[in-house]
């Protein structure tokens, strides 16, 4: 009866790969395949995903983090963009009427 054991992995990455793809081990690596990866970077592969992975669950975290802040603040998305397209119109407007009353003043000043 064949009997397999899970093992943790003590070192780095690199040197389980390499320990489980050792010839003397595997019969000459007959039944040592990979899928959609090659041997020698695989470890190179599962840093790269662990890291994204990592990434990946801070942003959610972080952004998780900002929904409840707006929520907390009474906040939404699209008001904060309306609040800021207002504030440029409001500006504009303002600008706007100081020109036109320059424009009155000196037009007054002619007469």
């Amino acid at each position: 009866m064949a009997v397999t054991k899970i093992h943790p992995i003590k070192t780095t990455l690199k040197k389980a790969i390499d320990y489980i793809c050792n010839g003397d081990k595997t019969d000459d690596e007959i039944y040592v395949t990979t899928h959609l990866c090659s041997r020698k970077n695989a470890h190179k592969e599962f840093d790269l995903t662990k890291k994204h992975n990592s990434l990946a669950s801070q942003y959610e975290e972080l952004e998780h983090l900002k929904n409840n802040m707006n929520k907390y603040l009474g906040r939404d998305k699209t008001e904060k963009n309306e609040s800021v397209i207002g504030a440029i119109k409001k500006y504009k407007r303002k600008i706007d009427k100081t020109i036109e009353q320059s424009h009155s003043m000196s037009n007054d000043m002619e007469l």
